[in-house]
């Protein structure tokens, strides 16, 4: 071996360590592919080949050349199972296998060397998903048409609820000895079906056989659920928002509707609808939003009756809010003791939620349908049932209900 060759070798075997992941060389896993002659670390491949060693002193098998970790881990695995809001880093690991006295020779240059990568959008509760990469490249005619000039793996992610993942942007990197390491890789080209150029100085896609123009690119991705929580409540004299009040025919009540998102998307287009009873009147121009943009709330739509609610906008995951409020009256002549239940329910792209808030309605109010009789019958079992162990106090407010409903039942 020229002595050349000997300085190359040494110096590939000690940065070698800076192209391995921070784990014991694994077993050979599914996804990869496809079946293909190995070689090992002492008897490389007579042409160009990527990631067909089995015995790489780190790796171990390079055709299991996709590992995956959780950020701040040590070590990269097979398989992870995700956590929410968790980030997690994936790591591929690239070698031209020709051995160092042909490495850069035609029939041991790879050209147009290229790596795609790709990883689920979404996974659901209870699924096993693969996270993938392929290595494609152009060989010489000297080399046989068996030799594959793609080849392909991934690692493997599981979940016990239902996540979103995301890219998450500047973290495509490709690392080797050369120039180009630690330069950014557009994740348009990643994770495009063509895949983005490698290379050793630049991205050339141009890669010699040799240990030492091996490299690796990670990228990471970020685990989302889309989570938000909602209210609807009143707000009573003192200015406390509660469940349910009591009012009177003609009082005005306030309703405020909150939105919070919980989760770490953003939602978009989120939506109000209120349902009122036909007992509640809605006052036109007194719907107030406030949220994280204007604070001190303004004046908007009456949108939230109509068919399809009221779009109240975008709110970004972990912290948007909004608060959502609006006036009604109670009609007229209520029901005593009337229980009118008001439901809104919010909407998004994700999912719905809904709540409730109840006005019992109080004070002096029109009775339920009574017996088809006589105003005079009627007015003496009233006067009866009211004046049963009653005393003045009571007796007068009684006189005064059996006018008003004499008067109705009269059509005074």
């Amino acid at each position: 071996m020229k002595k050349k060759t000997l300085v190359m070798f040494a110096l590939t075997i000690l940065s070698l360590a800076s192209f391995i992941p921070a784990a014991q060389a694994l077993a050979l896993a599914g996804p990869w592919g496809p079946d293909r002659p190995t070689y090992t670390w002492e008897s490389p491949a007579p042409h160009a080949v990527f990631n067909s060693m089995t015995n790489n002193p780190g790796l171990g098998d390079e055709r299991n050349f996709v590992r995956i970790r959780k950020v701040g881990d040590p070590k990269y695995k097979d398989e992870v199972a995700l956590e929410y809001g968790q980030k997690y880093e994936v790591y591929a690991y690239y070698h031209n296998n020709a051995e160092v006295n042909i490495g850069q020779t035609a029939i041991g240059i790879a050209d147009n060397v290229r790596m795609s990568a790709n990883f689920p959008g979404r996974i659901k509760a209870g699924e096993r998903l693969a996270v993938n990469t392929i290595i494609s490249a152009r060989f010489s005619d000297k080399v046989a048409a068996s030799v594959p000039r793609e080849v392909w793996d991934g690692a493997y992610i599981t979940a016990d609820d239902d996540f979103y993942l995301r890219y998450v942007p500047g973290t495509a990197k490709i690392n080797n000895a050369g120039e180009l390491n630690g330069q950014n890789i557009g994740p348009d080209y990643l994770f495009s079906n063509e895949g983005a150029l490698l290379g050793f100085n630049k991205f050339s896609g141009t890669l010699p056989g040799c240990n030492g123009y091996a490299g690796y690119v990670t990228y990471q991705f970020q685990v989302d659920k889309p989570s938000f929580e909602m209210s609807k409540k009143i707000r009573n004299s003192s200015g406390d928002l509660v469940d349910s009040i009591k009012a009177e025919s003609g009082d005005i009540v306030e309703f405020v509707i909150s939105y919070k998102n919980t989760g770490t998307m953003v939602q978009e287009n989120v939506r109000v609808k209120d349902s009122l009873p036909k007992e509640l009147e809605y006052i036109n121009g007194t719907a107030v939003l406030r949220n994280n943009s204007d604070e001190s709330g303004s004046i908007v739509n009456d949108d939230i009756l109509g068919e399809n609610g009221m779009n109240i906008g975008n709110y970004a995951g972990g912290n948007g809010w909004a608060e959502l409020s609006y006036k009604v009256k109670v009609k007229g002549e209520q029901i005593c003791g009337a229980k009118l239940t008001n439901l809104v329910t919010i909407t998004t792209a994700d999912g719905a939620k809904e709540d409730d808030a109840e006005v019992t309605v109080e004070g002096d109010c029109m009775p339920g349908e009574l017996p088809e009789t006589g105003p005079g019958e009627i007015a003496l079992a009233v006067v009866a049932v009211l004046s049963v162990g009653i005393g003045g106090t009571y007796w007068y407010r009684s006189r005064k209900s059996l006018k008003r409903v004499s008067e109705h039942i009269e059509g005074k």
